[in-house]
């Protein structure tokens, strides 16, 4: 087994990591848009970095997404980057999200059962 201690409530098995660019982002802002991504539910660490206007995240993706983020970041007048690689990234990003929503609600059966209708 693995020593590594995460936040409550986030599971390792479902932990992913997150780097997008960010635009609409002011300098004054900075500090309370990755406050506010601080306090969702299953966020573990967020990180902004000014000189690359790049938002890193890590996240259990069974609790969030990067759906709620994009929410936050739109109510402070923010937004994830339109560049052509930044949406390519996002589409991933929102599909292995809800791959692992759906794997984690999944009830597995037993095998020697026939199956559930």
């Amino acid at each position: 087994m693995s020593n590594i201690t995460h936040q409550s409530g986030v599971t390792g098995a479902n932990r992913v990591t997150r780097k997008l660019k960010l635009s609409g982002v002011s300098e004054g802002q900075a500090d309370a848009l990755v406050s506010e991504i601080r306090q969702l539910s299953g966020m573990e660490i967020v990180g902004y970095s000014p000189a690359s206007a790049t938002l890193t995240f890590v996240y259990d993706a069974a609790q969030c997404g990067v759906d709620t983020v994009a929410k936050v970041l739109n109510s402070f007048g923010a937004g994830f980057a339109t560049s052509t690689w930044n949406r390519v990234k996002m589409g991933y990003f929102r599909f292995t999200d809800q791959n692992i929503k759906d794997n984690a609600a999944h009830q597995p059966h037993c095998c020697n059962k026939s199956p559930r209708l």
